[in-house]
């Protein structure tokens, strides 16, 4: 599982939390199962990026480094929520949704499901309407993403055409079961 992280780490986390002139940090826990949960605690320090460390429930950690530059928030706004942990599915097992920023200015929203099998939390795939496929979706640097309690996904676009005129457009995804596809109600 270790080496599938090494080859996604094309840099992808977003925590919010406690913030200082030299770290952004944030902890929470996420239900495995069984009665079972980890412990979630994430840090961003300017010039190493973002590290997510995970105390799984049978002792071992598992840990994501260089997961992006910043912690930014869910909504785009300063205060808002940038980790979220919620049951989709209502099978008792959270999955955790978290933002951070890539250079230049670009957003990425990951979420990681509990891979029973290999006893660790593991990105879901996202599927466009081309049916392309991602460990993550690449969002807007500056426009909010919602999540709401059933797990449907909305993000705000906004393009620049070469007259200078801008266009706004909202890419919705829902939970498929096992990952996100895009709506077709966009």
């Amino acid at each position: 599982m270790r080496g599938y992280f090494g080859a996604f780490a094309v840099g992808l986390l977003l925590f919010s939390g406690a913030s200082t002139a030299s770290a952004q940090t944030i902890d929470a826990s996420a239900r495995t199962g069984a009665g079972q949960s980890a412990k979630l605690s994430a840090a961003a320090v300017p010039g190493s990026g973002v590290t997510l460390e995970i105390a799984l429930p049978d002792g071992r950690k598992q840990t994501l480094a260089g997961l992006g530059e910043e912690l930014t928030p869910l909504g785009g706004k300063p205060g808002d929520k940038a980790l979220m942990v919620l049951d989709i599915d209502n099978d008792g097992i959270d999955e955790i949704f978290v933002r951070v920023s890539m250079p230049p200015r670009l957003g990425i929203l990951i979420v990681f499901r509990w891979n029973s099998v290999y006893g660790e939390f593991a990105p879901v795939e996202f599927t466009d309407e081309r049916d392309q496929k991602s460990r993550f979706l690449a969002v807007d640097f500056d426009l909010p993403v919602s999540i709401d309690p059933a797990g449907k996904i909305e993000a705000q676009f906004v393009s620049e055409r070469a007259d200078g005129r801008k266009s706004y457009y909202v890419a919705r995804y829902r939970w498929s079961g096992d990952g996100y596809v895009q709506s077709a109600d966009n």
